[in-house]
């Protein structure tokens, strides 16, 4: 597509293919800020929060299957 770079799904749209659209300082920092958010700390805390919370999210999924039986049963 003309006039837009990327580079790994992060593309910075630019008005002039010969001029840059912005700094290249600031396209590494975008590059660093959204590569972090998809696959580095994000992802570990949700895996942390998940580990954490797997008892409840268990426990959840008995009840719910249990209630379910009993208004099957109840039909």
């Amino acid at each position: 597509m003309k006039g837009v770079k990327g580079v790994a799904g992060f593309c910075v749209p630019s008005s002039d293919p010969e001029k840059p659209f912005i700094s290249p300082e600031m396209t590494a920092q975008f590059k660093k800020v959204i590569m972090e958010s998809l696959g580095g700390d994000t992802v570990a805390t949700y895996a942390k929060d998940v580990y954490i919370a797997w008892p409840i999210i268990a426990s959840s999924v008995g009840v719910a299957f249990v209630i379910a039986v009993i208004y099957l049963v109840l039909l």
